[in-house]
């Protein structure tokens, strides 16, 4: 999961600091494709032991599409994919 700088999603709003991405299949003859996001509200908790889990919370999900000049540019990184959709989404990585 790709940590983000928190953001109200849905209503009522809750704020969403988590996001998942994932390429949809891709046929050999493609010069475009889409992808599929979930966007997560994570949060750490503490049982009575003191042991830290996550508690995580689905809040969006969608499709972010790639231009054919995105598609072509992309390489072998994914993290290309991730950040065009984090811009398409007007989302940010958090540090």
């Amino acid at each position: 999961m790709i940590k983000i700088n928190e953001v109200s999603v849905g209503f009522p709003a809750k704020m969403a600091n988590g996001i998942t991405i994932t390429t949809m299949p891709i046929p050999t003859d493609a010069t475009s494709c889409s992808t599929y996001y979930q966007l997560f509200k994570v949060t750490e908790v503490t049982n009575d032991e003191g042991e830290i889990s996550e508690s995580i919370e689905k809040l969006a999900e969608g499709n972010s599409p790639l231009t054919e000049e995105q598609f072509n540019a992309w390489g072998q990184e994914m993290s290309y994919v991730e950040d065009i959709v984090l811009e398409n989404l007007g989302l940010t990585r958090s540090e």
